[in-house]
């Protein structure tokens, strides 16, 4: 089994022993770039060496708008973002020929129902025997996390994701927010106008003056900020044919692009509070080894947030959805990918002495038949059962009636997938079961609410029985 995890700053795998894998020749993370140059295309590391030298032939938000639409940058005519990650899959599972095994996908917690879809295509078409997606911030769930609301943090190249995680019981994710367009990207070009604004001041040297003086600079930024975790500061030298140029850089001045998305993070911790645990306090923040090998940037999240840090290992959801090995059941005939956004319950409390094994939550529940709304009852089947205020013509659905401030149109679907009984978030203003927000999607069980809308209306989850529990003597 192999764990795959899909982030665009850099996409990283783990063996069945839990090491990372190379997933590119001689390294363990390939970045979600892209760069066409008279008409061959360069992929991951090469090109994100490229990117800053020919940035009108480079994509880097394929990951991040994954969809079927054509591409509107002339570079790219005839490609879409499904094509870039398809070739970029490719090359990753030809590095993986020798590892070639089951594989599971911790996904970002941002994608939505089509984007799942469309993933699990293009690794239909790869050949690529994905058994599930996994939340990512539920993957990457240390083991020995307490049994507390807990949030998540995950740096993606353009956006910053903030997931809310109920640890209390079967660990399950409640909810997210995103702080869109700030993620690694912004950071990167942040921190290369403060440097060059250095080099100006100092020597009159413009690094971003020329492509490949800011290609170097951009190739330099990693190691940059490693010396910056460790010291005060660093010296930093830049050549050019008639003189070599040098400044001293503090990490203070490496900190301060930090502070736009810090204050952003503290208004959206405040909405989570609001919309998920308001009479709870999170334990702690976990942050991704992306962001918490940032300088300062743990301490600046803690000051912000008023809640502790707990950096991650690099890696930690790739390792952390080999845990679900058992949570998918291998169904023959099986049609797209199933998805899990909550632990099975021996998951959270694992009996040491005894084998590794993982019970599927739902099977310790009656399977849902129907949905009850204001005394009837509707029945569940794979085709999407539609909960809103407007039913489109030839659809099935479920019209909501009386209180229907806050409702869309298609307010939410509800689905059985493999087994599954799946509700869609598609509203404007959220669908609630037993009062926790969905985030995308969720999996229901009998004796679940619905609500939609504010104050809302109810539909709950039940189970018809084929005849009476009367004892036969």
């Amino acid at each position: 089994m192999i764990g795959l995890e899909l982030n665009d700053t850099g996409i990283t795998a783990a063996g069945p022993d839990g090491t990372l894998l190379e997933i590119e020749p001689g390294v363990h993370a390939s970045p979600g770039f892209t760069v066409i140059e008279e008409g061959r295309l360069q992929i991951g590391v090469a090109a994100e060496k490229r990117c800053r030298q020919v940035p009108r032939q480079t994509n880097h938000h394929f990951w991040d708008r994954l969809t079927s639409e054509p591409l509107l940058d002339p570079a790219y005519a005839g490609w879409t973002p499904a094509d870039l990650a398809h070739a970029q899959l490719t090359r990753i599972w030809e590095q993986l020929i020798p590892m070639h095994q089951d594989v599971l996908v911790a996904v970002p917690d941002t994608y939505t129902g089509q984007q799942l879809e469309l993933l699990a295509g293009v690794m239909n078409a790869l050949s690529i025997p994905a058994c599930g997606f996994i939340s990512q911030a539920l993957a990457a769930l240390p083991k020995e996390a307490p049994a507390e609301i807990l949030l998540h943090l995950e740096l993606h190249l353009h956006r910053t994701v903030v997931t809310v995680l109920d640890c209390r019981r079967e660990a399950a994710v409640l909810g997210n927010v995103s702080v869109d367009g700030v993620g690694l990207d912004r950071l990167r070009t942040a921190w290369m106008q403060g440097i060059a604004d250095e080099f100006v001041r100092l020597t009159r040297f413009d690094p971003l003056h020329t492509a490949e003086a800011e290609q170097a600079l951009y190739d330099r930024l990693p190691a940059l900020l490693s010396a910056l975790r460790q010291a005060e500061d660093t010296a930093v030298e830049m050549s050019t044919p008639a003189a070599t140029h040098r400044i001293r850089l503090t990490r203070n001045q490496m900190e301060r692009p930090l502070m736009p998305l810090m204050d952003a993070l503290h208004r959206q911790v405040i909405r989570l509070q609001h919309d998920y645990f308001r009479h709870q306090t999170p334990a702690m923040i976990l942050v991704s080894h992306r962001a918490a090998n940032l300088p300062g940037f743990c301490q600046r999240l803690e000051a912000a947030t008023g809640t502790r840090a707990h950096p991650l290992a690099e890696g930690a959801a790739a390792k952390g959805a080999l845990a679900f090995d058992n949570a998918f059941p291998r169904r023959a005939g099986r049609k797209g990918v199933p998805y899990r956004n909550r632990k099975p319950a021996e998951e959270n409390q694992p009996d040491p002495t005894a084998p590794d094994t993982i019970t599927d939550h739902a099977d310790n529940h009656p399977a849902a038949t129907h949905l009850l709304y204001r005394s009837r009852g509707y029945p569940l089947s794979e085709a999407p059962l539609i909960i809103g205020s407007k039913i489109p013509a030839g659809a099935s659905g479920i019209l909501i009636q009386g209180r229907t401030e806050g409702v869309s149109r298609c307010h939410c679907t509800v689905v059985l997938r493999e087994g599954r009984l799946v509700l869609t978030d598609t509203s404007t203003y959220g669908t609630f079961v037993n009062d926790a927000k969905v985030a995308g999607e969720t999996e229901l069980v009998v004796g679940q609410s619905i609500r939609v809308g504010t104050p809302g209306e109810e539909l709950q989850v039940i189970t018809c029985l084929e005849n009476d529990e009367t004892p036969v003597a």
